[in-house]
């Protein structure tokens, strides 16, 4: 009976011991789920390991930094070297502030023409002269003879002055040369018209047509006294068609840089191809300013309206220099797109 009981408790116990144990186990495993972290013992191995991961990482990261520095040093160096070798228009913004004033625009000039009378073309109608043309074949044989000297004298004396005068605020000219079978100009003549201007070269059937030279002058009087100055010379030599500039020619300005009070650049010298007195194709021009600083540009005019070289928010490049600036960058002339029209000899536009 002793004997009976004593196994009951040592089963008992077993019993208890197990319970506990899978007590135990259920506990260990909701703490596993709870911390995967720790689902393997930590061993010497995996310290080490775990060790050697993190050496690996630093060093991926200091080389990943050192990557990241190369990036930015590259991108620093290919930014640079766009500045330096990029577009022109970029080379333009970089530039355009500290060497061209967006507002300078040539058109200026016309400040200066009101001198020179009238803006656009008329056709002008041949009148006889009345008097003596000895004066006239004197103007014409130096004239055709190109001594430009002789002539720039002759058309500032005051008895070359009154022929013209006599013209002032008409539509009409006197000639000397040769006529057609009609009486019109034909072959090579000169013409005398109002307000002290000029044409010598050739006509066809009573129009300017072939080659020749249209020059007006300025003269200050009491009645123009206030007037800047600084213009002294207008001059178109070139083909002509029609009565009018059409081919190759040059437009050009005289200035008196004594009294020229323009400080900003203005137009000197057009040279390329008219059309009907307009700018139209490949141009050269030069402009000066009140110092005689004198700078060259290109640009391409069709119809009197330049093409657009580069476009700004306000403002728009129609014009880019011959030569590079100091810091090796191409020079742009703005012009406001208002003022770009109507782009061609003055006086001389139909």
């Amino acid at each position: 009976m002793k004997e009976l009981k004593n196994k009951e408790v040592i089963i008992g116990l077993v019993v208890i011991i197990i319970l506990g144990i899978i007590a135990i186990l259920l506990l260990v495993r909701r703490e596993l789920k709870e911390h995967p972290k720790i689902q393997q013992p930590a061993t010497e191995n995996t310290v080490e390991s775990d060790v050697q991961e993190g050496w690996y990482q630093e060093e991926a990261s200091e080389e990943a930094v050192l990557e990241e520095q190369a990036e930015a040093v590259q991108e620093e160096s290919a930014e640079e070297e766009k500045a330096e070798e990029g577009s022109e228009e970029e080379k333009v913004v970089q530039n355009v502030l500290k060497v061209e004033n967006a507002q300078s625009n040539p058109s200026s000039n016309k400040d200066l023409y009101s001198i020179l009378g009238k803006e656009n073309y008329q056709a002008a109608v041949l009148v006889e002269r009345k008097t003596d043309d000895g004066q006239l074949k004197e103007l014409f044989e130096f004239w055709d003879a190109y001594k430009m000297e002789s002539v720039g004298d002759l058309i500032r004396l005051d008895r070359i002055r009154e022929i013209s005068a006599t013209l002032n605020g008409t539509n009409k000219y006197y000639y000397y040369g040769s006529v057609d079978s009609l009486g019109r100009p034909s072959g090579r003549g000169l013409a005398v018209y109002g307000n002290n201007t000029y044409y010598c070269g050739e006509w066809k059937e009573g129009l300017r047509s072939g080659q020749g030279m249209w020059l007006q002058i300025a003269i200050y009087d009491e009645a123009n006294k206030n007037l800047n100055q600084g213009i002294v010379e207008h001059m178109y030599n070139g083909k002509w068609s029609k009565d009018l500039p059409n081919g190759q020619g040059q437009e050009h300005f005289s200035f008196d840089y004594e009294v020229l009070e323009v400080e900003d650049k203005i137009i000197a010298n057009v040279i390329g191809d008219f059309k009907d007195g307009y700018y139209h194709g490949d141009m050269y021009i030069m402009t000066t300013d009140s110092k005689g600083n004198t700078k060259e540009w290109n640009g391409v005019c069709k119809n009197g309206v330049w093409d657009t070289l580069l476009e700004g928010s306000l403002t728009k490049g129609v014009w880019r220099s011959t030569e590079m600036n100091s810091e090796r960058h191409y020079d742009y002339h703005f012009m406001f797109p208002a003022d770009n029209t109507d782009q061609g000899v003055y006086g001389l536009k139909k």
